[in-house]
């Protein structure tokens, strides 16, 4: 077990290498305990490649056939499997199309208590790989609000629900519970640019996944084209920047994530239907270290 371990890892190949080495070493052996941690392998193919559980017992499947086969027969069967080893990993998955547009339909609200300090905020978002029915992600998020007296910044405390789904008609998902704090910061530059900066802190607990926190920086950039306030008939241009960074690397069974988690980048037209209600239509660039796809986006921002 020690060796395909360490000279994968000094082959700089991870975990593939040590796979290559459990089949070289089962080939050539047919002790028992080197058939049992070579069936081991079902359960890190199933981790390592996010199969749903039908495709990892056919993985499984596959292993007991190996080892209790004829020598004669596992030149087919290694031979086999060395091609399917040698695919890069996403082309067992469903491709993404960069190309194809996405749209994201968003609500965004909020409130105070009376006239105090506290408050509630939150926002539903049903999020396609498509313009409409190929489910990306849902989300649902809500959190309690308090503004110090005195201050403009608005602090928060809140939680996520988010079910996301693979592109295509493969329609397995994730389902991830997010805790996160979050602070508002306001800021108006003359008499018609507001600004704001949006620092948040998420606790993320991701389904198959180790327990993992991820920081995040949006700066929101707003202009009034008609007017100088974004009060009722305001037509405003509405642009953001938000950097995601992952605080941890590892998420379990030998699997990691980049630092760089993702960048959107956003270009809207707004309008104030009230002093209290605006819509939002525009479009984001969502990049991340896999893939970049462009997302159409409608909104509606309702304060009450």
């Amino acid at each position: 077990e020690l060796i395909p371990r360490k000279v994968g890892l000094q082959l700089g190949h991870g975990f593939f290498a040590q796979v290559k080495l459990f089949f070289a070493l089962n080939f050539l052996c047919d002790c028992h305990s080197c058939q049992r941690l070579f069936l081991g392998l079902a359960e890190d193919f199933s981790y390592h490649w996010g199969l749903k559980a039908g495709q990892g017992l056919r993985v499984s499947f596959f292993c007991h056939l190996f080892i209790n086969s004829p020598n004669e027969m596992r030149f087919i069967y290694l031979w086999f499997f060395a091609l399917m080893m040698s695919l890069p990993v996403t082309a067992l998955q469903a491709q993404i199309d960069e190309s194809q547009a996405g749209a994201w339909y968003m609500y965004f609200w909020n409130t105070t208590i009376g006239e105090g300090p506290w408050g509630f905020q939150g926002d539903v978002q049903y999020r396609n790989w498509n313009l409409l029915g190929d489910l990306e992600q849902l989300l649902l998020r809500g959190g309690l609000t308090y503004q110090p007296k005195g201050t403009s910044v608005t602090l928060t405390l809140g939680y996520g629900f988010v079910r996301t789904e693979a592109f295509g008609k493969d329609k397995s998902g994730v389902v991830e519970s997010r805790i996160y704090q979050e602070a508002l910061l306001p800021q108006q530059l003359g008499s018609r640019l507001y600004l704001k900066h949006r620092f948040r802190y998420e606790q993320r607990f991701v389904e198959n996944q180790d327990f993992r926190t991820r920081y995040r920086y949006n700066l929101f950039i707003t202009l009034p084209l008609n007017q100088a306030d974004l009060g009722k008939g305001a037509l405003y241009l509405a642009l953001y920047n938000e950097l995601f960074i992952n605080g941890q690397r590892k998420i379990g069974d030998g699997r990691e994530v980049e630092i760089f988690d993702r960048n959107r980048a956003y270009v809207a037209l707004g309008f104030s239907l009230a002093d209290a209600l605006k819509v939002q239509a525009g479009f984001m660039q969502q990049t991340t270290d896999n893939w970049s796809k462009g997302q159409l986006q409608l909104s509606l921002h309702h304060t009450f």
